[in-house]
């Protein structure tokens, strides 16, 4: 594992085929170095199946006790991940 960061740029609208394009990108992610940075800037919509893929990333890196990053989170999102009751999972922290 090198020491240089990955960075997933998330779409704008990570929703149906958007959010199933992200699982190739995260597998990329996991195979990358540490840490790792969600960049959410200009995400105006994210469903449950796009969460529930980062989470996913979020459980593997944490079996590989690599760090997990957000480097933009619009509020859409926060409220989003909130409704989904993800914001533990993801390691958001709170307000």
């Amino acid at each position: 594992m090198s020491g240089k960061s990955a960075k997933l740029k998330l779409p704008t609208e990570c929703i149906g085929k958007s959010a199933a394009d992200l699982w190739p990108r995260v597998r990329e992610v996991i195979e990358g170095s540490n840490p790792v940075y969600i960049d959410a800037e200009g995400v105006t919509s994210i469903d449950t199946t796009a969460l529930q893929i980062l989470v996913l990333l979020a459980r593997e890196l944490d079996t590989q006790d690599r760090a997990l990053s957000w480097s933009s989170l619009p509020p859409k999102v926060i409220n989003q991940i909130d409704t989904g009751a993800f914001r533990a999972a993801l390691g958001v922290a709170g307000r």
